[in-house]
């Protein structure tokens, strides 16, 4: 079976996906961050924080580990951090309504 058509490819291209899957990844973290500030005040700052530190200790144990960064386990790890800190947030916000209308 002869390949209909073959192309080499180097390894610039790699580079560009990781430099835009970064670019792609900074903007994303700023519009969560933006968004969650601004919905939810002072919680949303709280909760951001919290995140970042989240996603710094998780980075720095998979390099204590060495284990491999792939941008699935990356992802993972972001996408983990967000759902919980926003749950605890939305979970955590009625509560503390009510307890200053009272």
């Amino acid at each position: 079976d002869t390949p209909v058509s073959e192309r080499a490819i180097g390894a610039s291209l790699g580079q560009s996906n990781l430099r835009q899957a970064f670019r792609a990844g900074v903007i994303s973290l700023i519009g969560v961050i933006v968004a969650m500030a601004i919905y939810y005040f002072i919680a949303g700052f709280i909760a951001n924080v919290a995140l970042l530190m989240n996603m710094v200790l998780v980075l720095a144990i998979m390099a204590m580990l060495e284990a491999p960064f792939t941008l699935a386990g990356i992802a993972g790890a972001y996408w983990f951090g967000v759902s919980t800190l926003i749950q605890e947030i939305v979970g955590l916000l009625p509560v503390e309504r009510r307890e200053g209308e009272s």
